[in-house]
């Protein structure tokens, strides 16, 4: 009986305890309190939060309140602070200088009680833990203070659907910087010294400014372990949008950012994440562009702070409008210890250029002592290690590059630098230990997310290190005063300049220097000097010089006036030195002038609308929101024959194709170069096969002559018909080896059996077709029609077949 009554007392005892923990928590109106919406209510309010601090309790605020103060305010302990409007209507506004009450360094402190200044109550560190949501915070025309809320010490913050309206406060910097929030230590303001703060969540939020580049900020912290930024939208500010300090374990996703010359920012961060967000320059109060630095930043910061570390930035869009005026950073990563930059889109329009992604050793902070045991790097100088960069688009007018510093990196065994997959402008890397696979593409073309290039040339980088030699020359007996020209060369392919490699001088000079020139189609564009001293190797990595085939490039020699001895000098073996492209011809259908289909490969294939056929337009349904051509009724597109389509042993071709229904007869041919009536002259043919291709329909094959076999075959068609639905786009291509033969590819994978090598091709003279047939017309739409003078490589196809799919493009 004892036991029972024990048992007994024990439940009820536990039934209290939870009785009470769930009635604990409720909701209190702050009209509770006296607060009515009109007049300074700061006193009010404060009462307000310390009533409901440790309660639990939710302070709530109805909707289309606005409650105003003209104080510091201070929240603490458990408690939580809604609107009861998930629009937003439910405010509270600063309508003052605060300097005038306790300083104008933060409005809202979360986690002390008052001010250590101020001591009635004595402050103290109160830890907060519970939620702010669902409100407004608003600086009005008389406010003046730098950050809205500054969490000093917490277990839990989280800021959900909260608006901070900083348009109508005048900023006065430095003395007020409007900024979200802060966290940290500040020992003039709170009492208690460091603390140890946890779990900080901030999403669904919105800050709007209207500032200078110097005096807004967003959504700042620092000090915390476990953070949360998601989904928040952060308009307008002048600097940071996202800045993050010796943070521990920080998640930065899904955000969308327009700030005057800010970044997200993970600066002495460790684990931190950086993922699908939309990161944009805008110009200070639509007038006045700053370029800001980097878009995308982590680097160094605090003397005894840990190297950033684990850094993963991934899915992200980067925009840099052509108004910025500076060089501007994409992604840059200063001393981080290993990170993955992957799948990143950079659209990079300014044409003062910057480096899309940038990856070097941080030598900003000289009194930054390692505090790792032990420790990798006791000069001061933090070193990036262990670095990946993968499948990145550099895109825009002026794309980028990806690009290490050359100075200052570690070389111990085992430390790696992969480069792979990725498009970009250039690629400069110099260190030992680093891996740059064959599958990173080169692109020099025009804005990737308005029809351009998405794998211009599809280039094989095998040694960015050594690029190939495009060609060479000897530029003989240079005197002062004198130019000596070289030979002009022709290029057959398309291509960039990396540098220029002077192997030696004939003699020693003993005074002046000599000026190499680099001229293209009659005009200087790169210049360096040969100073005095004898044999030279020179070696630059501008990698900003595009040539086309046709293009003609010459070396010059200058000789100084102050050129000694005074009788000829000879420059021997200059080897201009690039990386080639292999693209015949490349139609993105962005526009059609006067029925001409431009070519953007550089060698002049352009198209025309064939006028005895109808029914070619241009269509906005096209996969890379831009533009395709929608072929109706009979229409066809001609282009001439030229020496760079007419392909007698490796050949690529590459296209997507949307058809609304299969051809009726017996095919129709997307691309063609032959003449459609014999069968001993074609060069390459696709056929769409149709309802009369006796059960081939809605297949696809590639044909051709070989010059000892006749018509053949190239690769078999495919095992299953394309959809033909209207809706759905899917990419083809063919590839063909003289020696090892050709295979079809159907959205980058491989399609039907290879066929053998059966030599070189037939070549003709015959027009270059797309959409013509034999007893119909192609009804489709095609995109990004590419043909190649070599075999491109399976990853390669894979590149072409899934960047439009993979990049947010729709950003």
């Amino acid at each position: 009986m004892k036991n029972s009554v024990q048992f007994l007392n024990s439940g009820l005892l536990l039934f209290f305890m939870l009785v009470s923990t769930i009635t604990s928590a409720v909701d209190v109106s702050v009209t509770t309190f006296g607060i009515t919406g009109t007049g300074d209510e700061s006193g009010k309010l404060q009462s307000a939060f310390d009533s409901v601090a440790g309660t639990g309790n939710t302070l709530t605020i109805p909707s289309g309140m606005t409650i105003t103060v003209t104080k510091n305010m201070f929240l603490y302990g458990s408690c939580s602070i809604r609107g009861l409007d998930v629009n937003n209507s439910s405010t509270i506004q600063c309508d003052a200088d605060l300097n005038n009450d306790l300083g104008r360094q933060y409005w809202i402190s979360v986690g002390i009680n008052r001010h250590k200044g101020n001591l009635n109550p004595v402050a103290v560190q109160n830890t907060f833990n519970g939620s702010i949501k669902d409100l407004t915070i608003k600086a009005t025309s008389n406010a003046k203070f730098n950050r809205a809320i500054f969490i000093f010490n917490t277990n839990g913050t989280t800021l959900d659907n909260v608006k901070f309206d900083f348009t109508g406060g005048i900023s006065n910097p430095p003395d007020c910087f409007f900024g979200a929030t802060e966290s940290g230590i500040d020992s003039n303001w709170e009492p208690g010294g460091p603390t140890s703060m946890t779990n900080v969540t901030i999403k669904n939020s919105t800050i709007n400014a209207k500032h200078s580049h110097t005096d807004s900020e967003g959504f700042g912290l620092a000090n915390v372990n476990t953070v949360l930024i998601d989904n928040n939208s952060i308009n307008n500010i002048g600097d940071d949008p996202i800045g993050c300090h010796n943070l521990t374990n920080v998640t930065i996703t899904n955000n969308t950012c327009s700030s005057i010359d800010g970044r997200i920012l993970v600066n002495n961060c460790t684990n931190a994440t950086i993922s699908g967000n939309y990161v944009k320059r805008v110009a200070e109060r639509e007038t006045t562009w700053y370029g800001g630095g980097a878009m995308i930043y982590a680097g160094l910061e605090k003397a005894n702070a840990p190297a950033p570390g684990n850094i993963t930035v991934t899915n992200n869009t980067v925009v840099i409008p052509s108004q910025v005026n500076s060089y501007t950073y994409g992604i840059r990563l200063l001393g981080v210890r290993t990170a993955t930059v992957s799948s990143n889109l950079l659209k990079m329009d300014s044409p003062c250029g910057g480096c899309g992604i940038r990856i070097e050793a941080d030598t900003s902070e000289p009194s930054w002592n390692d505090p790792a045991i032990p420790q990798l790097d006791p000069d001061h100088i933090a070193r990036p290690r262990q670095i990946t960069i993968s499948s990145n688009i550099l895109g825009g007018a002026y794309p980028g590059e990806i690009a290490q510093t050359g100075g200052n990196f570690p070389l111990e065994t085992g430390n790696y630098y992969t480069v792979q997959n990725n498009i970009a402008g250039s690629y400069l890397w110099y260190s030992n230990y680093c891996f740059i696979y064959n599958d990173n593409i080169l692109d020099y073309s025009d804005d990737l997310l308005d029809g351009a290039d998405y794998s211009q040339s599809g280039v094989n980088l095998l040694a960015i290190k050594d690029p190939v030699n495009i060609y060479s020359d000897t530029l003989s007996n240079v005197r002062p005063g004198q130019t000596v020209p070289g030979t002009i060369y022709t290029a057959t392919l398309a291509g960039r300049i990396s540098g220029y490699n002077v192997a030696s001088l004939s003699q020693t000079i003993t005074g002046g220097f000599i000026t190499l020139q680099l001229w293209k189609n009659g005009q200087n564009i790169k210049l360096t000097t040969i100073s005095a001293g004898g044999s030279v190797n020179l070696t630059y990595n501008e990698a900003d010089l595009a040539f086309v085939p046709g293009d003609q490039l010459q070396l010059k020699a200058v000789g100084a006036s102050t050129l000694q001895p005074t009788n000829g000098i000879s420059v021997n073996n200059v080897a201009v030195e690039g990386l080639q492209t292999t693209q015949s011809a490349c139609y993105k259908f962005e526009t059609m002038d006067n029925n001409i289909i431009t070519d953007s490969s550089g060698c002049g294939n352009n198209g025309t609308v064939n006028q005895n056929h109808t029914g070619v337009m241009l269509s906005t349904d096209a996969l890379n929101g831009s533009y395709s051509l929608d072929f109706e009724g009979n229409g066809e597109i001609d282009v001439n024959s030229s020496a760079s389509l007419s392909i007698a042993d490796n050949l690529s071709i590459s296209f997507w194709i949307k058809p609304h229904a299969i051809p009726s007869g017996y095919a129709t041919f997307p691309v063609c170069k032959w003449t459609s009536t014999i069968t001993t002259d074609a060069n390459y043919v696709c056929y769409f096969m149709g309802n009369g291709s006796g059960g081939q329909d809605g297949k696809l094959r590639f044909l051709a002559t070989t010059m000892n076999s006749g018509w053949r075959s190239i690769t078999n068609n495919s095992s299953n018909p394309i959809p033909s639905d209207g809706q759905t786009w899917t990419h083809v291509a063919m590839v063909y080896n003289s020696a090892t033969g050709g295979q079809l590819y159907i959205n980058g994978l491989q399609s039907g059996a290879a066929t053998p090598g059966y030599g070189t091709l037939v070549t003709n003279s015959q027009q270059l077709k797309m959409g013509t047939g034999i007893s119909s017309m192609l009804n489709a739409e095609l995109d990004d029609v590419r043909i190649f003078n070599r075999a491109l490589t399976s990853n390669e196809i894979t590149n072409l077949s899934k960047y439009r799919n993979s990049i947010f493009i729709s950003n």
